[in-house]
């Protein structure tokens, strides 16, 4: 074997470049071996954590279930209450204990679920969920929000209210379902204080979990008709309609003139549904001031509202430019005034215009 001292004696002499990629070589080699290293320790730290974990998971459940259906047995609950106390300092375990009892609290009701919550405001972990709520990391936050409203901790609806406006969404969306699980409808309050834009994923949620309310007697929606924030004005739009709150319709009336299109588009197609026959003449006079959408949607409610009187109105639209608009004008006019609809099928000479006055008049 050649030994040390002979190839550092030979690559002094080398070229200074081949000295150089040598060097190169050397400490890119080193680096490998040291990552390499690196990573099989942390590999094996992954897997000892997740054995500690699958193992601690399973003691865990036992002393919850210990303590959850030992409600008569004080000296079996004391304990229990202590075991749980002394480990929540540790921050892994503390993680194992919070998910497993956030599984348990979403998996079952009624007396046991309550059980659930009187630990967890018993012990720290409400603490540390509380102080959650004060991080600088958003992620954070919202896991604190979440883990409050899992165990229905109203105590803290303040603190959580200040996160309403928060830059991200994700902690704005775990704000609002925290109120609306934890109060319901009254939990909607925070419609009053919302000023960034509720998303349309974000009205699917809400309303899937108002869907499952047992009481279906929804608070006032004035206020949030007139609001400043157009997402809050739609959204309650969505309500009026879904709970028929036909009361609204004074204010709807007047979210004709909002300075937001697409409110009132969503407000013709409110009164549409309402059968807001003053609607349809307050649109009528505006019409040449409607966009597309707006004109569109009039004339859907046309198709349902109209009457005699609306046949003139009618007539000047029978050939917009617009499809939609056209079709439903000989819709309309088909129902109103059969003879006048004969007249113009019988005599229309264009090819393309005659076969929509036929599709008209067999559909």
């Amino acid at each position: 074997m050649i030994g040390i001292e002979p190839l550092l004696e030979r690559f002094q002499y080398y070229p200074k470049l081949i000295q150089i990629v040598w060097l190169v070589v050397f400490v890119l080699l080193f680096l490998i071996s040291l990552f390499v290293f690196g990573l099989k320790i942390l590999r094996a730290r992954l897997r000892k954590r997740d054995r500690f974990k699958a193992s601690y998971q399973s003691e865990i459940e036992s002393y919850l279930i210990e303590y959850i259906y030992n409600v008569e047995e004080g000296k079996s609950r004391k304990k229990a209450k202590y075991f749980f106390e002394k480990e929540i300092r540790n921050k892994l375990k503390r993680r194992v204990i919070l998910s497993v009892m956030v599984k348990l609290r979403v998996e079952i009701v009624g007396e046991t679920a309550k059980s659930i919550e009187e630990l967890f405001l018993s012990t720290k972990l409400f603490e540390y969920a509380k102080q959650k709520l004060k991080s600088s990391r958003w992620h954070i936050v919202a896991m604190g929000i979440k883990h409050l409203t899992v165990f229905k901790i109203e105590s803290v609806s303040n603190e959580v209210l200040k996160h309403i406006n928060h830059s991200r969404v994700e902690v704005r969306r775990e704000v609002q379902l925290y109120f609306l699980k934890l109060f319901e409808f009254e939990g909607l309050d925070f419609l009053n204080k919302i000023s960034s834009p509720l998303s349309e994923w974000d009205q699917v949620q809400l309303l899937a979990v108002l869907d499952k309310f047992e009481s279906q007697e929804i608070t006032d929606v004035e206020s949030w008709l007139n609001s400043s924030n157009d997402t809050v004005v739609l959204f309650a739009i969505k309500l009026c309609r879904l709970y028929n709150l036909f009361d609204t319709k004074n204010t709807a009336l007047r979210l004709l003139s909002h300075r937001n299109v697409k409110v009132r588009v969503a407000v013709i197609r409110l009164l549409t549904y309402f059968q807001v026959s003053k609607a349809k003449n307050i649109l009528k006079e505006k019409y040449a001031k409607l966009n597309l959408d707006e004109r569109i949607a009039f004339f859907l409610m046309l198709e349902k509202l109209s009457q005699k009187e609306d046949v003139s109105f009618v007539l000047r639209y029978i050939e917009d430019v617009n499809f939609q608009i056209k079709i439903s004008a000989l819709k309309i006019l088909k129902v109103l005034d059969k003879e006048k609809f004969k007249m113009i099928r019988d005599s229309c000479e264009d090819k393309e215009y005659s076969r929509i006055v036929e599709f008209v008049a067999y559909n």
